[in-house]
C-alpha cells in the first residue's frame, strides 16, 4: 500500500468493494491500518476475533485464510512448525512458521487457530525445491541413467505474529507511517554458529543463543 494510488476493501466474496485510505503503516512489520473512506453505515455483524501468538504450541494446527491465484474464500490447513522466531535482518519482525501451503493471493491473509481467532498476518513463503537449477544438477548427477530424481521441496508459510501487531496497533490508529532507518549496526544471530565461529570473530559464547550487537556505528540511531 505504500505507493497505492487508490485501494478497495472486499468485505467479503459477494460484497461490493469499499474505497480505503491508509491510516497507518509499519514497514517493519509489513502491516497496514486501512479504513473505508466512506464508512458503512451498519456495523459489522461479524468481526474476527484475536488470540494470543504467545502461547502457540509447535504441532498444532492452523488455517490460513486467503484468495491464492484470485480464488476467494480459501482455507488451508497446516501446522505451526516453528514460533517467534526473528527474521533475518528486522530484529522487530518475529514470525510464525506453519507448513499450510499458501500460493500468490494469500499474502495479507489471516492464519487462524481452531478457535477461528487470528494469530499471524501470512506474509510470504519461504523454502522450496525443484527449481530449475535443482533439476539441471539432478540432471548431471543421474548423467547416463534414464530417471531424474526429484527433490521434495518443503515451502514454509510466513506469519507475523498476531502479538507483534498488537504492540504497533496504538500507533497505527494514530495515524503513524514509519519510515524505514538506517541502523547502521551490525546483527549476529548466534544460534546459527559454531563454535569455531565463536572463535573467529573472538566473541564469546553466550549461555542463551540469540541475536548478538557486534558493531554498532558511531553516531547512527543506534
Amino acid at each position: 500500500v505504500e505507493n497505492a494510488k487508490q485501494i478497495w476493501i472486499y468485505p467479503n466474496a459477494k460484497g461490493y468493494p469499499w474505497e480505503a485510505v491508509v491510516k497507518g503503516f509499519n514497514p517493519f512489520l509489513d502491516v497496514a491500518l486501512l479504513l473505508p473512506k466512506d464508512p458503512p453505515k451498519e456495523p459489522f455483524k461479524k468481526t474476527a476475533k484475536i488470540g494470543n501468538s504467545d502461547i502457540l504450541q509447535i504441532g498444532q494446527s492452523v488455517w490460513a485464510v486467503g484468495s491464492p491465484l484470485g480464488i476467494p474464500d480459501t482455507i488451508a490447513q497446516g501446522r505451526i512448525i516453528n514460533k517467534n522466531i526473528m527474521m533475518s535482518g528486522n530484529p522487530w519482525m518475529r514470525v510464525i512458521l506453519s507448513d499450510a501451503h499458501i500460493n500468490r493471493g494469500n499474502s495479507g491473509g489471516i492464519l487462524v487457530n481452531k478457535n477461528n481467532e487470528v494469530i499471524g498476518i501470512n506474509v510470504s513463503v519461504a523454502g522450496g525445491g525443484n527449481s530449475d537449477e535443482e533439476k539441471e544438477e539432478n540432471k548431471e548427477k543421474e548423467e547416463g541413467k534414464n530417471q531424474i530424481i526429484m527433490v521434495p521441496s518443503l515451502n514454509l508459510t510466513v506469519s507475523v505474529s498476531i502479538n507483534s501487531i498488537k504492540k504497533v496497533l496504538p500507533k497505527l490508529f494514530a495515524g503513524t507511517i514509519a519510515k524505514p532507518m538506517m541502523i547502521e549496526a551490525t546483527i549476529i544471530d548466534s544460534w546459527k554458529l559454531s563454535d569455531k565461529d565463536f572463535e573467529i570473530l573472538k566473541i564469546k559464547k553466550p549461555k542463551i543463543l540469540g541475536p548478538i550487537v557486534s558493531r554498532i556505528k558511531a553516531g547512527s540511531i543506534a
